[in-house]
């Protein structure tokens, strides 16, 4: 919820289709963020890439399975293009997660509706690299609170002191 831009950062921000309906768009702007972060890499390439594929939580909340499919299945093809990138040809790591459920559970039973809000369902943790492969199950991470020391660690950085 903070805005303010802290030393040091770089932002970038894609705009998001405009649309009544995230439904009739699953694709969203991933391509153009996929773009922007492949550019950079190219030619003004950072440590860290913080970078918000909104698709799975957007479309979810429309409660159409289908189009959610089709958000998900297209997130594949863009995190494809960044791992053949991060992982294979710059020897990076490659994080992949999300901050809460949503896509995942897409009809509720009991009310017999399809369910449009966020879970609070665990949410995948998943570690690409040249030398190392490995999910949340695998991982020292029991919640969320976890992840920004966990990937600290990765990059040889110490964990503030207000992380522990």
């Amino acid at each position: 919820g903070r805005e303010k831009k802290l030393p040091n950062e770089t932002r970038k921000i894609i705009q998001s289709i405009e649309t009544e309906n995230n439904a009739h768009h699953p694709k969203m702007s991933a391509e153009k963020i996929t773009t922007e972060v492949i550019h950079s890499l190219q030619t003004d390439v950072h440590d860290f890439y913080l970078i918000n594929y909104a698709n799975a939580d957007m479309v979810g909340h429309t409660g159409n399975i289908q189009a959610t499919v089709e958000a998900i299945e297209y997130l594949d093809k863009e995190l494809q293009k960044l791992y053949n990138i991060v992982v294979k040809k710059m020897n990076g790591i490659l994080f992949v997660t999300a901050d809460h459920g949503n896509a995942e559970n897409m009809f509720n039973p009991i009310a017999n509706q399809p369910q449009t809000a966020h879970t609070t369902n665990p949410v995948p943790f998943i570690y690409c690299s040249q030398n190392k492969k490995g999910s949340s199950e695998e991982l020292p991470l029991d919640q969320l609170a976890d992840v920004a020391p966990f990937i600290l660690e990765q990059m040889n950085i110490d964990s503030p002191k207000e992380m522990n």
